[in-house]
């Protein structure tokens, strides 16, 4: 694997994120079991965010909006990508794995 470059081009959001790896990815690094995954994130509540821009209300708020009643914190993520680097995930590749709290 080393000096291989890729490209990575994917379909972005309204903001900006990339929201799914291209399709066309997938054929090229098959050959080198390479998985490629999108780790989609909600608002997550950083020691930046809270200090910055998190207040009560825009809390209720965003939390008024998410299906499971909970701040998100940095740990959900952190877990989804060990889970995504472990071998319990070596059937999984382009996919999107929304950790946002299941927002509405």
């Amino acid at each position: 694997m080393v000096g291989m470059r890729w490209r990575v081009s994917g379909l972005y959001d309204r903001q900006g994120r990339r929201t799914r790896v291209d399709p066309h990815h997938g054929p090229r690094l098959r050959d080198h079991r390479i998985r490629v995954n999108t780790v989609v994130p909600g608002w997550i509540m950083t020691e930046r965010q809270k200090e910055l821009w998190v207040t009560p209300e825009a809390l209720a708020k965003q939390i008024d909006r998410q299906c499971l009643p909970d701040a998100i914190d940095p740990i959900y993520v952190a877990r989804m990508v060990l889970f995504l680097a472990s071998d319990d995930s070596a059937m999984c590749s382009a996919g999107n794995f929304m950790v946002e709290g299941g927002s509405i």
